[in-house]
């Protein structure tokens, strides 16, 4: 999402009836795009997300190389599938013809 990268901290978490943290109230860092002026670094957002959202899990079955061999498979695909069908519709925009 748009806040994908942010930092912040946790003020407040939301529990069920089990006890599961469900929800969290995390306060951002300053947004300098959102009213910066002259010593004021921005606007702090305060805002509430899902837990499942802000808890950073990683699993123990998959390894750096597997990490590194589903990057480069992820690359792979993206550029050969991306960049012919972005090229046909930058020719198609331009008025040339789809294949020279």
């Amino acid at each position: 999402g748009p806040d994908k990268g942010k930092k912040g901290t946790a003020i407040w978490l939301g529990q069920n009836q089990n006890n599961e943290t469900m929800t969290a109230v995390v306060k951002l860092e300053a947004n300098p795009n959102l009213g910066s002026s002259g010593s004021s670094p921005g606007v702090k957002e305060v805002k509430i997300y899902p837990y499942t959202w802000i808890a950073c899990t990683k699993s123990t079955t998959f390894s750096l190389w597997d990490d590194f061999a589903a990057a480069t498979l992820a690359a792979v695909f993206s550029c050969t599938l991306t960049c012919p069908i972005d090229t046909l519709k930058v020719r198609q925009q331009a008025g040339l013809p789809p294949i020279p």
